[in-house]
């Protein structure tokens, strides 16, 4: 564990800069947001070079990723796709280096523990389809991004709710959570800092599918932080300044001793 904090808290220091893409090859890109529950299957929101819907959101059923996900990746074709899930399981501990180093940025994150007895519990059972959903998009020649090298055909590990704490600037108020309607409005707001602004996104599954489209087209253009170690699993999240961060960490610390 104490290994573990140590990669977590030196990750965003030795992490090398994502190679962003050239100018020219830019204008011809396509980014696939990928979000995943076991309950209610996949959703598939795919943005242009503009961060504009491409298509109409995509609803794949979690029995059907196996037989289908794979042709419709290679169907669409995206320049990367970027999906929320963890790409692997934890491999010491019960969590991974990299949602270690976003909870020292305030955000709190489920945990992918390393224990092989835990993986059976109901609760994990969106993190196999999630490990379904990476298999497959390897099979569509997308492997798991590593940290090292160009996103561009890659596949990412990324999580909305750090994209939507980072477009806004701000983490969302106390109490957000409350309602449905109040967590998406918050999150549509994130979105519209992108510039992603489009009727068809109605549920909150597909909005988090368009944040983690728009974390890789800020990867396309190098703008991303990359929290964690290759060992087990990075995490991808769009870049703010490291002020940001640690008033983040500063008032989730304070709100704790608060409460």
């Amino acid at each position: 564990m104490k290994a573990l904090r140590r990669i977590a808290a030196q990750s965003l220091h030795k992490a090398p800069p994502v190679e962003a893409l050239d100018r020219e090859d830019v204008r011809t890109q396509t980014v696939l947001g990928i979000d995943v529950s076991a309950r209610r299957g996949l959703d598939l929101v795919v943005l242009d070079v503009g961060r504009q819907l491409a298509a109409d959101p995509v609803r794949i059923l979690a029995d059907t990723v196996a037989g289908q996900l794979e042709d419709t990746l290679k169907r669409l074709a995206p320049s990367v796709i970027a999906i929320d899930a963890p790409s692997q399981w934890g491999i010491a501990g019960p969590t991974r280096s990299a949602e270690l180093s976003l909870r020292r940025r305030g955000l709190s994150c489920y945990s992918t523990p390393s224990d092989p007895s835990r993986r059976s519990h109901p609760f994990y059972a969106w993190v196999l389809v999630g490990l379904a959903v990476h298999e497959a998009a390897d099979r569509a020649g997308f492997p798991v991004y590593d940290g090292h090298g160009p996103v561009a055909g890659r596949t990412l590990e990324v999580f909305p709710h750090a994209a939507a704490v980072a477009l806004r600037g701000m983490r969302p108020p106390p109490g957000w959570r409350r309602t449905a309607s109040g967590k998406r409005a918050w999150r549509l707001a994130a979105l519209a800092a992108a510039g992603v602004v489009d009727h068809r996104l109605r549920s909150q599954d597909q909005i988090d599918a368009a944040l983690a489209a728009v974390t890789a087209s800020a990867a396309l253009a190098g703008a991303v932080d990359v929290l964690g170690d290759p060992v087990d699993g990075v995490i991808v999240v769009p870049r703010q300044g490291a002020s940001h961060w640690a008033r983040n960490a500063q008032k989730c610390r304070s709100e704790a001793q608060i409460r």
